[in-house]
């Protein structure tokens, strides 16, 4: 790739360690306690003691952002990850070993597949109640299959290449024409993958708490923020606006690097000649 290509992933991966910095040395950078409240100072705009501005319990908005990406991108990341993993199994024992273990793999996937996913997750979430874990549940149910469907496809594809044939005919295992073979060859479409899921995973949680149904007040969080604003954005639109840029800023920066990632990962793959 030309240099300017790599121009977007450069700039999403800047933003991306930015915002991942600034949260983890949040106790160090913000200038007060996330949940300090002083009655006195509340709805006061950006400026002065505040950089940008407190809250209607007059909470430093800016010790608040440091610290409301924290649990969002933590809860995104091992949710993904979670999901990426289980479909990657599921997909490719489905794929690999076709069959009667294909049908049945198969037939579950497209079970969750047809179930709407925002409302299974806030179902989830409001019969085993707001809490980490929830929604933990909640997210890889309604994400797994995405990564099984594409991981599926794929190892159908390479179980009939001649490579495979050969490894199987010289007594190589299943396990290890699998772990060896087949999946570092997957690995470029489902990491692009994960970085897109990693975003929609942050839209739901931030719809979910958003509801009320995700990361509860008062713990610091970019979607609780936007809810508890919503009563004074007119009177005091920085309450909304601060969030939600941070929210687009880290949406758009993994979207760039997912971008960047899945041209860079093409050209390989073509000039490898498509396997590994």
């Amino acid at each position: 790739m030309k240099k300017r290509q790599w121009i977007p992933g450069a700039v999403g991966l800047a933003v991306l360690l930015l915002i991942i910095t600034a949260s983890i040395l949040a106790p160090w950078i913000a200038p007060y306690a996330p949940n300090e409240i002083n009655m006195a100072e509340g709805l006061q705009g950006p400026g002065g003691k505040h950089l940008l501005g407190t809250d209607l319990l007059g909470r430093d908005l800016f010790s608040r952002i440091l610290y409301g990406g924290r649990s969002s991108m933590l809860l995104a990341l091992l949710a993904t990850l979670l999901s990426m993993l289980f479909g990657l199994i599921v997909g490719t024992m489905a794929g690999y070993f076709g069959g009667w273990c294909d049908y049945m793999l198969t037939v579950c996937t497209n079970i969750f597949q047809g179930l709407p996913g925002t409302s299974l997750m806030v179902a989830i979430a409001g019969i085993m109640g707001p809490s980490f874990r929830s929604l933990m549940i909640a997210l890889v149910l309604t994400s797994w299959t995405g990564f099984s469907r594409i991981v599926r496809t794929e190892a159908l594809k390479y179980r009939e290449e001649n490579f495979v044939e050969g490894l199987r005919s010289l007594g190589e295992s299943h396990l290890s024409i699998i772990w060896l073979h087949i999946i570092p060859n997957m690995l470029g479409n489902v990491m692009v993958l994960f970085t897109t899921r990693i975003g929609r995973c942050l839209l739901s949680i931030s719809g979910l708490s958003y509801l009320g149904l995700g990361i509860q007040p008062p713990d610091p969080d970019w979607s609780v923020m936007l809810s508890d604003a919503q009563m004074h954005f007119r009177s005091a639109p920085h309450l909304v606006l601060v969030p939600g840029v941070c929210m687009v800023l880290l949406l758009f920066s993994i979207n760039l690097i997912g971008d960047t990632l899945r041209d860079w990962l093409d050209r390989q793959n073509r000039e490898a000649g498509g396997y590994l």
